[in-house]
This record gives C-alpha cells, structure tokens and sequence, in this order.
C-alpha cells in the first residue's frame, strides 16, 4: 500500500517480525525435510524397517527418495495388529507387493494374518528371501506351498500355521537353511520320514512348539551341524519317543506336561541341556560356562515362544526357573505377549513364585482367563545354584481384561491369601473367582474365609466362591 504521497508504505516492526519468524519455521522445516532426504539410503532403509509398514508407506510419499527407499525396501513385515481400523488389509498387502515387484527382499513377516494367500508366500521366495516367516492360515490349503522349499536363499524359516500339515515335496532344495521354526503344526508319520529334517543339511538351529506329533514309534532328529534343538508344549502319542542323533550340539532344551520325558539322547558331554515337565526338572552342564547365565537366557528365549499362543499350560517347575532368570522382566519380548488369553499354572506357595506369576500376568494384556494350582514346594530338590535378587513388583498394575480365575488345592496359609488379595484388588473387569479348598484349609476355615471376603475388590461385580 502507499500512502498520501505516494510513497509505499513501509511494514511495521511487529509485521516484519511476525513475517520473518514463519519465514525461518518455514525455512526450519524445509530444512529439517532436506537433511533427512540427503541422509544415505541405506539409513533411510533402517528408518522406514522400524515403522510398522502402513507408517512407511505414508514416509514414501514425502519426496522422491523417500520413494525410491520405500520401493526398495528390504524388510516387508505385515502385521494386523498394527493396521486393525484398515478396512481392506487384504487390498493393501496386494498393492504394495506390486509396487516391490522390482526389489529385492531380505526378509518377509506375514503376522497374525487370518488368510494368506499363496500368492503372497510366492512373491516372497521369488524374490531371494532369506527370512521367511509365517504366522495364521494359508488360504484353501492345509498344506505349506512347495515353493517354500525350493527356496535356496532361504536362511531362517519360521512357521506357526495353526493345523496345518507339515509335508516336504520330493525334491528340497534348501542348502541355506540354518534356523527353522515350527508352532501349531500337525506332524503325521505317513506323510513325514521317521527323520524329517535330515534333507536340510546346514540346520543349526530347530525349534518345535505346540505342535501335534502323529508318530506312532518314534520321531527321529538327527544332523552333523545341529547346535540347538528345543521342544517345548508338544502333543505326541504316548508310545512315541523322541530320538536326538546330534553330535556338534550345544544346547537342549525340552518343556512339557508329561509326567515323563520319552527322550532318547546321544547328546555331547559338553552340551548345555535343561529339561522341564510336569513333576520334575533338571538342568546339565559340564562346560566352564556360568550355568545361571545359560538357564536365565535359556529361560527368556523359551518363555517367548511358549506365550506366544492363546491358551498355555506351566508347570510349577517352569515358574521356578522363570524366577531364576536374572534381569527376566527387563527383556523386550516380555512386554509384547498379546496374544495369551488363557493361562493354566501350578505354582509353589512361595513368595517369589507369587511376585514372578504377578509380573508374567501384567505381561498379558488380553488375558481373561487364569487357572492356578498350589501345589507343594519343592525347592531343596533344585539342581542350581541360590539366586539372590528381588524381581520388580510393580503393585499398581491392573489386569483389565481378566474376568475369570480359579485357585485349586487352597490352603489359606498367608502367601495364598496374598495372591487373592492382590487378584481382587487389581482385577477391575473380574467377575468370577473360585477358590477349592484342601483339607488344611479345614483348621480355621471359616475365619480365613470371612478374612477373604471383606479384601477390597476392584470390580464391583466379582463373585468369590469357595468350594
């Protein structure tokens, strides 16, 4: 604008300085914009791998190296939990499979996927995968896709296909593989060996949860370069054994909920081997290597893969090498176990058996059912050595989704009345507690029952029943 005269009219002080401050934000952010661009791909590649991938597609829109990142990207990890409100997931794998059909990609995750298309299992093989991992239902198919195995670049395979049959076609061609992982998988001796996994021939690692085991003799695991081979929660038929023909092994481990624990081993004196069931449990190690450290690490990585299911079953022995494991509850992977929604334990009534399942339970988020067993302690049977340290107890921690609990061989002493007390006080959507008795509970019933009664509830509608 001009004035009387003529003359343009000058800003104001105030005007120049309001303009340029958002000139410089402007500048700042533009900048900010461009010192990412220019950072190299490969960081760029880092960046967007650690976005769930809806994340990074929306970052390859930014500019065109974005772009050109995004469109070469070598970890594709599609998990549903990470896009629920998208209305059309299925649309969304497909096209951006589409838009990587000139990548190549490292490593492929399908996580939680109702149904997988094979399509998707091809595109992943076709293109020199070498970490291939499969969690839900493969679409029409009870059977894995033979592309899979004549996969050569194949490095480390992990399965959790609930039902699905485990087959390997006539030809295999996996000179690659190292690490295999199977979870929720049938194992039927008419269409497996009695040794199976003899035709991959650099395995180093194997690892078998929740899977049904169809042998009706013995099921064979046998490989010169196997160093690690763990079992843990299989359903096997009481006349089938397992043989372990592994003489580089390192390292055994074994869970279950038999009585007893069919296992034949020829296993190197030097091999670490911890073996956990029902009624017993034992851990073994003639190297010079600290044997807590080896139970604790041991301990994490199982727990993991146990969990990692909807409904799972512990033994009491289980929760007892759970508290041995130093720095358990500072793990990563134990801040991720949504998906356990029926927990069945027996326990010690021990003070440091009550804090470790508290600490597992604040772990399950979507937990609404919980089944706990007193059974009697057995601790001066342990075969190691004393641990002495205090596990985080964090007593504000509320399991919202637990609405039913049953606590079997109750005895009343204080520690068990404790774990009821802190159930109630911390179970805001419970609705149903039932408590059966043993016949120590008979001395003094009825004071320790009304004792219970009036602990402090944090739901308004839970029920306590004593039975």
């Amino acid at each position: 604008m001009a004035d009387r005269s003529g003359k343009p009219r000058k800003k104001s002080r105030e005007c120049r300085s309001s303009s340029s401050s958002s000139s410089s934000k402007e500048l700042l952010v533009i900048g900010d914009a461009d010192r990412l661009s220019r950072l190299p791909q490969e960081i760029q590649s880092d960046i967007l791998c650690l976005l769930p991938i809806t994340d990074a597609a929306k970052v390859g829109l930014l500019s065109r190296t974005w772009r050109s990142t995004w469109l070469s990207l070598p970890k594709l990890a599609f998990d549903y939990r990470t896009f629920p409100e998208m209305e059309n997931k299925v649309k969304f794998i497909d096209q951006t499979l589409a838009r990587h059909s000139k990548s190549s990609v490292k490593t492929f995750e399908l996580h939680l996927v109702p149904l997988m298309k094979t399509v998707w299992i091809k595109f992943a093989t076709r293109h020199n995968v070498e970490k291939l991992v499969l969690y839900g239902e493969i679409k029409k198919n009870k059977y894995l896709p033979d592309c899979i195995f004549s996969c050569r670049s194949l490095v480390k395979l992990d399965l959790a296909l609930h039902g699905h049959v485990l087959t390997f076609p006539e030809t295999v061609s996996l000179p690659n593989l190292r690490k295999l992982k199977l979870k929720h998988l049938v194992l039927y001796e008419p269409e497996l060996s009695q040794d199976p996994f003899s035709i991959f021939p650099a395995i180093e690692k194997l690892s078998i949860f929740h899977c049904t085991i169809h042998y009706t003799e013995f099921l064979s695991v046998s490989s010169s370069r196997l160093i690690h081979f763990t079992m843990g929660s299989c359903i096997r038929n009481q006349s089938c054994s397992v043989r372990l023909r592994a003489p580089s092994l390192s390292k055994f481990i074994y869970i279950s909920d038999d009585l007893e624990t069919p296992v034949e081993l020829e296993i190197p004196p030097h091999a670490f081997q911890l073996v956990i069931n029902s009624e017993n449990a034992y851990t073994r190690s003639n190297s010079n290597s600290n044997s807590t450290f080896d139970v604790g690490r041991s301990v994490i990585k199982a727990t993991r893969d146990l969990l990692k299911c909807k409904a799972v079953e512990l033994s009491h022995w289980f929760i007892e090498y759970l508290y041995m494991a130093r720095d358990l509850w500072r793990q990563t992977p134990f801040a991720l176990l949504h998906d356990l929604v029926i927990l069945d334990t027996s326990l010690w009534p021990t003070n440091e058996h009550i804090k470790t399942l508290m600490v597992l339970l604040s772990r399950c988020p979507n937990l609404t059912k919980l089944s706990v067993r007193i059974a009697p302690s057995q601790r001066e049977a342990l075969q190691l050595p004393d641990v002495e340290f205090l596990l985080d107890f964090d007593a504000g921690v509320d399991f919202r989704r637990l609405d039913d609990v049953c606590i079997k061989n109750f005895g009343g002493e204080a520690i068990e009345r404790m774990l009821v007390r802190y159930l109630l006080a911390n179970s805001s959507d419970l609705t149903l507690m039932t408590i059966f008795m043993n016949d120590v509970m008979a001395n003094g019933m009825l004071s320790k029952i009304s004792e219970i009664l009036g602990y402090e509830k944090s739901s308004p509608y839970a029920d306590v029943i004593f039975n």
